[in-house]
C-alpha cells in the first residue's frame, strides 16, 4: 500500500526538520492545513529567492506529490526548447515517437492503446493545465526519465524521485519535499531558463491571479492606497504553481508548490521586485474538508509579503492637495510701463497614505498684456507630514505692457518627490490677478507758462492741454490722438484722488466740451502742428491744496472704437 511505503520512507529520513517559525505565516497556514484535515501530516514552506526561509513546517518531509511533480517534467522540456534540442514548441509534434495513448480521461491511469500527435506546447499545456496524465506520460516517454532525473539532480532535489506512472498511484510512490520543490522553482527563477522561455513556461501554469488579487484588495483596504496604485501593483505581481491530488488506499494526498513575484518599492520608491518559492501539503489524511484547497492555502502564504509590499507602496504614495491658493490684492490701476508686486500664498497638505513626503512646488504664469517676472517659480517643502498644513509663498513683479483691462493667470502645481500621487486632480490650482493698465499721456497745464500757477481761491478755470504725441515722444509707450478724448470723462485733481481707483474724484471740464487746438508743447514755445485737446477745470473742485506740486488728469480715450483709460500729470505752483 502507498501509505505503508510512505511510512517506511519516513523511518529512514535523515535530518528531517520539523521547525515551527513563530511569526506569521507559519502558524496561520499550519492551522489552516491542520484544521481542514484529519490524520496524516501537513507541511508548508516559504522562501525568498536568493534569500532566507520565511516560513516552514515539515519542509523536509517526503510526501507523495501527485501531479505537483509534473513541474519537473515541464521545466526539463522547456530547457530542451531553450537549448535547441527540439524545435520551437509551436512546431514540433509528438507523433510516432509516442506509439501509445490512453483511452481514459486526463486524470486516469494511462493505458497504452495507440499513437497520438500534437504540438509540444499543446502537450505541455494539457499536462500543466488540466493536468492530463496521458500527456504527462507522453512527455516522460519522449524526453526519457533518465534525462528528466538528470535535471532533477541539477536542481539539487536529493529527496525527490519519479518512480511510477502518475495517475496510477504506485507502488512505489513518487517522492517530493517542499525544500526540493523550492530548489527547483528557485533554480528556474535564477537562470535555469532564460527570461523568454521562463515566461512561456510560467504562462502554461496556474497563476492564481484571482486569489492573489483578492488578497491584495483585502490588505490594501487599511493602507489608503489609491485605485491606480492598487491596479499597478496587481499588474506587476505574478505567480506560477502546480498542484497535485491523490486518493490512494483510503488516504488523501493534497499538495501544491510554486513561484511568486511581488513588487516592493525601495527607500527611494524605485521598484524592488522580490521573488518567492512556496508550497504546502497534506499527506496521508483520512479526511480533508470538502472544498478546502491546498493550492489556495499555499498562495495564502504570500499574504504577509503582499502586505509588506503594499506598505512600501503606501509610503511611496502621497495624495497632495491646494487647500488654498490666494494672491495679494493688486492695485486697481497701473500705468503702462510701471510695475507692481503680487504675493502668492498657498496652503498644501499631505492626505497620505505616506507618513511624510518631500514636495516640489511650482508656479507658472501666463498673460499677454502683463510682463511677469519671474515667469516660473519653484519651491520645496521638506517632509510634509500626514495631515500637516504647510504654507508656501512666492513673489512676482508684474509690469503693464498693454492698455486696458489685463489679467495674469498663475497656475500652481504640487508633486511629491520620489513618490506617486494617486489623485492628480487636486494638485493644480489657479488664481487670477486683474488690473487696469492705464495709458500715460503728456499734459501741459497753462500752456505758455513754465511755473503753471494755480490759485486755490480763484473761481476761474485752469486750462490744461492733453497733447497729441507719437509713440516714444516724451518717453510715452503709445501714440496718442488727443482729439479722440471724451471731454466729459476727464477729471482734474491730485494723483491719489484720480489714479488706482474706480471712482476718481476731481474737477470736471467746466464747459462740458473739449477744444481741439495746436497747443504749445512743454518747452512753452513750440507748436508741433497737430491738434491737441484743450480742457478747462475750476480749481476749488479739484481737491488741490497748498502742499501740492503737481496736478493730474484722468479720463477715457477712444482707440479703434473702444474706450480706454488715460492718465497724465504736470507740475504746478500754488499761488495766493
Amino acid at each position: 500500500m502507498l501509505s505503508a511505503l510512505l511510512s517506511a520512507i519516513l523511518l529512514f529520513q535523515i535530518g528531517l526538520p520539523s521547525s515551527v517559525y513563530a511569526d506569521e505565516p507559519t502558524d496561520r497556514v499550519r492551522a489552516l492545513l491542520e484544521d481542514n484535515s484529519e490524520g496524516g501530516t501537513v507541511g508548508l514552506y516559504l522562501k525568498e529567492v536568493n534569500g532566507s526561509v520565511l516560513a516552514a513546517y515539515n519542509e523536509g518531509f517526503i510526501f507523495e506529490p501527485a501531479s505537483a511533480i509534473k513541474a519537473l517534467i515541464h521545466f526539463h522540456a522547456m530547457r530542451q526548447v531553450q537549448d535547441g534540442a527540439i524545435i520551437n514548441g509551436e512546431v514540433v509534434t509528438l507523433s510516432t515517437q509516442i506509439p501509445w495513448f490512453s483511452d481514459g480521461g486526463p486524470g486516469d491511469c494511462p493505458s497504452l492503446t495507440g499513437p497520438a500527435s500534437d504540438t509540444l506546447s499543446n502537450g505541455l499545456a494539457a499536462m500543466m493545465g488540466p493536468s492530463d496524465n496521458r500527456w504527462t506520460q507522453a512527455m516522460r516517454d519522449f524526453f526519457g526519465d533518465a534525462n528528466i532525473n538528470a535535471t532533477r539532480q541539477q536542481f539539487g532535489m536529493t529527496n525527490s524521485a519519479l518512480l511510477h506512472m502518475i495517475g496510477c498511484g504506485g507502488p512505489p510512490p513518487n517522492q517530493l519535499t517542499l525544500v526540493d520543490a523550492g530548489k527547483m522553482y528557485e533554480a528556474v527563477a535564477t537562470g535555469f531558463l532564460n527570461a523568454t522561455i521562463r515566461a512561456q513556461a510560467y504562462g502554461l501554469m496556474d497563476n492564481r491571479n484571482a486569489q492573489l488579487n483578492t488578497i491584495i484588495d483585502e490588505e490594501a483596504v487599511s493602507l489608503g492606497l489609491g485605485s491606480e496604485g492598487i491596479a499597478n501593483f496587481k499588474s506587476l505581481k505574478n505567480s506560477a504553481l502546480k498542484k497535485g491530488d491523490y486518493g490512494v488506499g483510503g488516504l488523501l494526498y493534497r499538495t501544491a508548490a510554486g513561484w511568486g513575484q511581488i513588487p516592493f518599492k525601495d527607500d527611494t520608491c524605485d521598484l524592488d521586485t522580490r521573488e518567492y518559492v512556496y508550497g504546502a501539503f497534506i499527506s496521508g489524511a483520512t479526511n480533508v474538508t470538502d472544498g478546502f484547497s491546498v493550492r489556495a492555502t499555499s498562495v495564502e502564504m504570500l499574504r504577509e509579503q503582499i502586505r509588506s509590499a503594499l506598505e512600501t507602496w503606501a509610503e511611496c504614495e502621497a495624495d497632495l492637495e491646494i487647500v488654498s491658493f490666494d494672491a495679494s490684492i493688486p492695485p486697481v490701476e497701473v500705468l503702462i510701463g510701471e510695475s507692481f508686486q503680487v504675493n502668492l500664498t498657498k496652503t498644501i497638505t499631505n492626505n497620505g497614505p505616506a507618513s511624510t513626503s518631500d514636495v516640489d512646488v511650482s508656479v507658472s504664469s501666463s498673460s499677454p498684456g502683463l510682463i511677469v517676472n519671474p515667469i516660473n517659480a519653484g519651491g520645496f517643502v521638506a517632509e510634509l507630514e500626514l495631515g500637516e498644513l504647510a504654507e508656501v509663498n512666492e513673489s512676482f513683479e508684474l509690469t503693464c505692457d498693454e492698455h486696458g483691462g489685463q489679467e495674469a493667470k498663475f497656475t500652481n502645481n504640487i508633486v511629491p518627490i520620489n513618490k506617486v500621487d494617486p489623485d492628480l486632480s487636486n494638485n493644480v490650482a489657479e488664481v487670477l490677478v486683474s488690473v487696469e493698465c492705464v495709458i500715460p499721456v503728456q499734459i501741459n497745464i497753462r500752456p505758455g507758462s513754465f511755473s503753471n500757477p494755480v490759485n486755490l481761491k480763484s473761481q476761474g478755470a485752469v486750462p490744461v492741454a492733453i497733447l497729441t504725441t507719437a509713440e516714444g515722444e516724451y518717453g510715452l509707450p503709445l501714440a496718442i490722438d488727443a482729439t479722440m478724448i471724451d471731454p466729459l470723462s476727464v477729471r482734474f485733481g491730485t494723483r491719489d484722488a484720480l489714479l488706482n481707483t474706480n471712482s476718481p474724484q476731481g474737477s470736471p471740464e467746466t464747459h462740458g466740451t473739449g477744444h481741439p487746438e495746436d497747443s504749445l508743447e512743454l518747452d512753452e514755445v513750440t507748436s508741433d502742428g497737430d491738434f491737441d485737446m484743450i480742457l478747462h477745470f475750476k480749481v476749488p473742485e479739484s481737491g488741490l491744496d497748498s502742499a501740492d506740486t503737481e496736478a493730474c488728469v484722468k479720463g477715457e480715450i477712444n482707440i479703434a472704437g473702444s474706450l480706454f483709460t488715460f492718465f497724465g500729470c504736470d507740475s504746478i505752483t500754488i499761488v495766493p
